[in-house]
């Protein structure tokens, strides 16, 4: 019985720690792939939240590299993106499981592109890019005061996103 107890833990362990940055970043591609679908309505829109998925894949790649020591293939990425839509999806059909990530992936994205426009040399750019205080987290807040409007484009995108999945 103790056998068990201790891989029972240590597997449970094991599947925490891999929860890292790159799957945090995943879920925010994942997000960002559910508000292209604004597309259909927007062009201008669909394009905005195509940029902030391109921004959270890119960093997967980054995070890849540096905390899981090998490169991606963008098949790999792709998967995982939608591996996260998936599950999230699955844990609330309603769209509300993404909610906390519409928030803090566009704070996170938001952050991140201050650095990237910064006057910072490549490597403090590096630097700052994976220094804690920037990895993808639930802890960023919505960068903006159209935080309620947001929401309710989500909801709209939501839905679109899942008459395209079911036809």
């Amino acid at each position: 019985m103790r056998t068990i107890l201790i891989l029972f833990f240590t597997s449970f362990f094991a599947a925490t720690a891999s929860a890292d940055n790159l799957d945090e970043a995943a879920k925010c591609a994942a997000t960002f792939k559910v508000l292209t679908s604004l597309r259909a309505n927007s062009e201008d829109l669909g394009d905005h939240f195509t940029k902030q998925g391109f921004m959270s894949w890119d960093m997967m790649g980054i995070y890849a590299e540096h905390e899981r020591g090998r490169v991606f293939t963008n098949g790999e990425i792709s998967n995982l993106v939608t591996q996260y839509q998936t599950e999230l999806d699955n844990q609330q059909p309603n769209g509300n499981a993404f909610v906390p990530y519409v928030r803090s992936c566009t704070g996170w994205t938001y952050q991140i592109g201050q650095i990237f426009i910064s006057d910072a040399s490549d490597q403090q750019k590096k630097t700052l890019l994976l220094d804690p205080s920037n990895n993808p987290s639930l802890a960023f807040e919505y960068p903006h005061s159209t935080w309620p409007q947001m929401k309710d484009l989500f909801f709209e995108a939501h839905q679109i996103w899942i008459d395209l999945v079911k036809n």
